[in-house]
């Protein structure tokens, strides 16, 4: 029998101060969109969708959906209208950002141990954000996306940390298995309880 671990992304893997990150990240997006979004309602919008998305427990609607739903009426656009700007920023500008992070010691030498005990892994990362920028994230940490089994995203999942959900969800994409099960991370109330929870 194997182990199946869980792991997350952000203080876990990669070192990423989110207090810095976060605010250069928004401001990035929202002087890529100048042209067509001032910035202050940018800011609005993006906060408002991240909290929609952090507290949706609607299993009908992945989180992406949640955001979009929010945010194009925030500023007054057609849902999907930015999404080519979008992907641009996330091809090009979102990649500059690397320099406010940086690989967790052993984080590599702990995942390439894992995998040559032949443990199945899932990152188990909180799907606030698009693909891209997970994949991203998890190539500076020094790790190929496509190594791991799953990885959490906004257009995949339907339910952020807040809720246990979110690791039946998990759980669910990888067959629900009655191997043991690992979830190792920073965040005692985002990571740790609400994983119990769904093994207990």
């Amino acid at each position: 029998m194997t182990l199946t671990l869980l792991l997350d992304l952000d203080d876990t893997l990669l070192n990423t101060n989110l207090q810095s990150f976060m605010p250069a990240y928004f401001q990035a997006l929202a002087n890529e969109m100048e042209s067509q979004v001032t910035p202050a309602l940018m800011f609005r919008a993006l906060i408002s969708g991240m909290q929609k998305m952090n507290e949706s427990d609607d299993f009908s609607k992945t989180l992406k959906e949640v955001f979009d739903a929010d945010f194009y009426p925030q500023l007054k656009m057609q849902q999907g209208s930015l999404d080519s700007v979008i992907e641009k920023f996330y091809d090009n500008v979102f990649p500059t950002l690397q320099n406010l992070t940086s690989p967790k010691d052993g984080a590599k030498e702990f995942v390439e141990w894992s995998t040559a005990k032949n443990f199945r892994i899932a990152i188990a990362t909180d799907p606030l954000l698009p693909t891209k920028a997970t994949h991203h994230r998890l190539r500076w940490a020094g790790f190929d996306p496509n190594q791991f089994e799953i990885v959490s995203t906004y257009e995949n999942f339907h339910f952020s940390k807040t809720y246990p959900a979110y690791y039946a969800e998990v759980l669910g994409k990888m067959g629900w298995h009655d191997s043991p099960t690992l979830m190792v991370g920073n965040d005692v109330d985002r990571d740790i309880i609400p994983a119990k929870k769904v093994g207990d």
